[in-house]
């Protein structure tokens, strides 16, 4: 079993809703993928893959509300999500997950949390219930559940987190591929619109968003 200390956490929400209308095509010449000798940067698509993602974006169920802490929850605040996301930043750092899982993990989170009330003493389990699943759409070895068990100090049982997860599958309807600003950071990574120097900046940007 993977070795972590244990971690105090007193707990969180909201990724920014997008208003703009899907883009035409005409509209992104600049993702033009110079390195079409690689296939595995799969240059003829980059562009139908990001007309794609901001289809799936603009759908309501696929983005959280901006102001769901105001207008659903009523014990959790601001401070608390930042301080859960700060707490998974950490548990993905220990088990080496994919940015793309943390992305995804937080997503989860927000769009759970402009549908449902959750009171703070669930705020974490909530979370790792989240990475849950967030790991298994996006990892080749995810944790299992008894990880998640023992990064929260046993707190949750595993009965818990499976209830827990469960409840969020069915929140979210199963939609569990919705676009992230790292899935947009890295496809734009892919063509020479970007500089690598400038998609560090932009990177760094997205981790603050988040």
């Amino acid at each position: 079993r993977r070795k972590r200390e244990s971690s105090s956490v007193s707990f969180p929400t909201s990724e920014k809703k997008s208003n703009s209308n899907v883009p035409k095509e005409s509209k992104l010449s600049f993702l033009v993928v110079t390195r079409s000798d690689d296939p595995q940067m799969c240059a003829p698509y980059v562009t139908g893959i990001f007309v794609y993602l901001r289809q799936l974006e603009v759908k309501e169920k696929s983005r959280p509300l901006m102001d769901y802490i105001d207008k659903v929850q009523k014990d959790v605040t601001p401070n608390m999500r930042g301080v859960l996301v700060d707490w998974l930043v950490e548990v993905a750092e220990e088990y080496k997950l994919l940015s793309y899982t943390l992305y995804l993990d937080v997503s989860y989170i927000d769009r759970f949390l402009s549908l449902q009330i959750v009171n703070r003493q669930k705020l974490q389990l909530l979370g790792v219930s989240s990475m849950l699943i967030a790991s298994k759409y996006e990892e080749i070895l995810p944790p299992n559940v008894e990880d998640f068990c023992y990064i929260t100090d046993n707190t949750y049982t595993k009965q818990e987190i499976v209830k827990m997860a469960a409840d969020l599958l069915l929140a979210l309807q199963f939609e569990l591929g919705n676009p992230t600003t790292n899935i947009y950071l890295r496809l734009l990574e892919s063509d020479a619109f970007v500089a690598q120097e400038d998609f560090n900046v932009k990177e760094v940007m997205g981790e603050i968003e988040k």
